[in-house]
């Protein structure tokens, strides 16, 4: 599966669904709701910040603004604190770094006038005293193992990036952060304030299995387990819901510049020069609601649990759109919209 990265100005989470957008050839829509008790089972496995294909990722990877004290060198610890002016605190969080030959080690982007750029681990560790950083973390085996870390000057940046939150939390408070999860989706339908997803992962399969599992949805649609890409290859439904749209939700579609590649005589592998950089473009809310469901790219959505309305409320949501071949046309030959 192509693998690709997805930002916004402030907070960056990779992204491993780098695929044209599902066809969704099996969706019938019903007369009535279809109950939502036949989600599909999700297998169990050890968390991994190289394994963002699963729910439980996503899940179970939080986000901190830390301004950071120390670095452990020989035991690859970092600590640091909650980076909010408005709440002090001498707690100190402390964090794993993986080991940079490790599967799965964590990403660092820096930021480059109105882009983020990708760092390596090394420029990462020289700087980390440096302003301050939207860490994103799992917590495995009771230590929080960092698996992103991204630069931030100014807290106003994280302020207009997101509404504040089902409960009114500023994001200078600890609450913000401990109810902010992320996830990234297709989207298939938005019902007045309520937009349902989907969760895909890609498959290896190479031919639609039958009989192709039926899945009923919130919104009274019936889907295949298993849909098809624009592509051509067959993506695996793992979950799905809806998300309650905050009334100040904000919007972006993620733009990119990718590393240029240089080929020298007498050497197979290209040259790389320049780093990935990303930046997030601003949308409203109706180009939103007009171009995401259905459309052939990701969404990576932000968001809180209401638990007294039992819902999933969005906050932020960011357009993966993808890969232009320099006509202005996608990789499936398909227009960008």
């Amino acid at each position: 599966m192509k693998m690709w990265r997805l930002t916004n100005l402030v907070l960056i989470l990779l992204c491993l669904f780098g695929r044209a957008g599902p066809l969704f050839g099996s969706t019938q829509e019903n007369q009535e709701k279809v109950p939502e008790q036949n989600k599909p089972p999700v297998a169990e496995q050890p968390l991994s910040c190289s394994d963002k294909s699963s729910p439980a990722f996503w899940d179970n990877l939080m986000h901190l603004p830390v301004q950071f004290i120390n670095w452990q060198k020989k035991e690859n610890i970092l600590t640091g604190q909650f980076a909010s002016p408005a709440i002090f605190s001498a707690n100190q969080v402390v964090f794993r770094l993986l080991q940079e030959d490790k599967d799965g080690q964590g990403s660092f982007f820096e930021i480059d006038d109105e882009w983020e750029k990708e760092m390596s681990r090394k420029s990462f560790l020289k700087k980390i005293k440096q302003d301050f950083w939207v860490v994103s973390y799992l917590t495995i085996n009771n230590e929080k193992v960092i698996c992103e870390a991204h630069q931030f000057k100014t807290w106003q940046s994280l302020e207009i990036s997101y509404a504040q939150g089902v409960k009114n939390y500023s994001v200078k408070v600890l609450e913000f952060w401990q109810n902010l999860r992320v996830t990234p989706v297709y989207f298939i339908e938005i019902r007045e304030n309520r937009a349902f997803w989907l969760f895909l992962r890609s498959t290896d399969k190479n031919q639609m299995p039958e009989p192709n599992e039926g899945i009923g949805l919130a919104n009274g649609m019936l889907v295949g387990k298993f849909q098809r890409f624009g592509d051509g290859s067959i993506g695996e439904v793992l979950d799905h819901d809806f998300f309650d749209i905050d009334p100040n939700c904000v919007f972006h579609i993620a733009e990119r510049k990718d590393p240029r590649s240089i080929k020298i005589p007498k050497i197979d592998s290209p040259f790389t020069l320049g780093s990935l950089r990303i930046r997030a473009k601003p949308i409203d809310r109706q180009y939103f609601v007009k171009n995401a469901p259905m459309s052939p790219w990701l969404w990576i959505c932000f968001y809180q649990k209401d638990y007294d309305k039992k819902a999933l409320v969005m906050l932020r949501t960011l357009g993966l759109a993808p890969e232009e071949n320099g006509n202005g046309n996608h990789e499936n030959g398909k227009k960008l919209k």
